[in-house]
């Protein structure tokens, strides 16, 4: 009776590590399609990439261009700015000026 305990148990630990090795090969098999998948993905995200890129290069960056857009449009606004602040100066120094003579009148 006990060589018949210990065959069993010698069964049950050979099927045991059968089902751990058979699971084993699954996991590696798994994880080389996983990887495999991983870079044809990389490499397809490195395709695309280098496309929009070229096609970036090609019709300009919209986004950039309206970047570009905006800046030029506010360097335009701070020059006008800028120029009104000088005139509306001048004219208060010409207005205390008026107005001094005024007082000597």
């Amino acid at each position: 009776a006990l060589q018949r305990g210990s065959e069993a148990q010698l069964q049950k630990e050979q099927s045991v590590e059968r089902v751990l090795s058979d699971l084993q090969q699954q996991y590696v098999e798994k994880l080389r399609n996983l990887n495999e998948q991983r870079s044809s993905l990389e490499a397809k995200l490195k395709q695309a990439i280098t496309e929009r890129d070229y096609s970036l290069s090609i019709q300009g960056d919209p986004g950039q261009k309206h970047l570009q857009e905006m800046l030029a449009a506010k360097t335009d606004h701070d020059r006008i700015v800028s120029s009104l602040n000088d005139q509306v100066s001048a004219l208060r120094l010409q207005n205390a000026t008026l107005e001094e003579r005024n007082r000597h009148l």
